[in-house]
């Protein structure tokens, strides 16, 4: 990950790993629809090990970004998080309800609802950031914090050597 910060920002990097999620969801049932071989499933398989290291960064760089806040704060995402692992399952519950899995055809459409619901939720995680960052609030943690500069120069100085 310290390589990452000599390339991107945390808030870069959040926005290069959500749109890069978002892409990856619309890039699911493509394949699926398209690829219906072998090779459609490993494709599958590396989209969603590709996916699974997209979030990882993003859950990791949320945290980075949180340290610099009271310890509510990081309770507060936690909760957001579990939360919205919650609501894309409900999303999935009810695609299948109101598609059906009946039939390849219906089971298909709740495929590709589903995909467009969880582009839409990374999508809103993506604004309801930029408008985060633009608060007093944000602003007032991210210029109190002496830790992110220490961790900013001392990263610096791991990559140097």
């Amino acid at each position: 990950m310290m390589y990452i910060i000599k390339f991107m920002n945390l808030n870069t990097r959040l926005y290069v790993f959500y749109t890069m999620m978002i892409l990856l969801c619309f890039g699911f049932p493509l394949v699926s629809l398209s690829i219906t071989s072998k090779f459609g499933y490993y494709l599958l398989m590396t989209l969603s090990f590709i996916i699974g290291v997209a979030n990882s960064i993003t859950q990791a760089t949320s945290f980075g970004l949180g340290n610099s806040f009271p310890v509510e704060c990081i309770s507060w995402l936690t909760t957001g998080t579990g939360i919205s692992g919650l609501c894309l399952n409900l999303a999935r519950i009810v695609c299948l309800l109101v598609f059906g899995a009946d039939t390849s055809e219906s089971l298909k459409k709740g495929t590709i609802g589903y995909f467009i619901l969880a582009s839409l939720i990374i999508l809103l995680q993506i604004f309801t950031h930029k408008k985060f960052i633009q608060t007093k609030y944000f602003k007032h943690y991210m210029n109190k914090s002496d830790d992110i500069k220490a961790i900013k120069k001392k990263d610096e100085d791991c990559l140097r050597t």
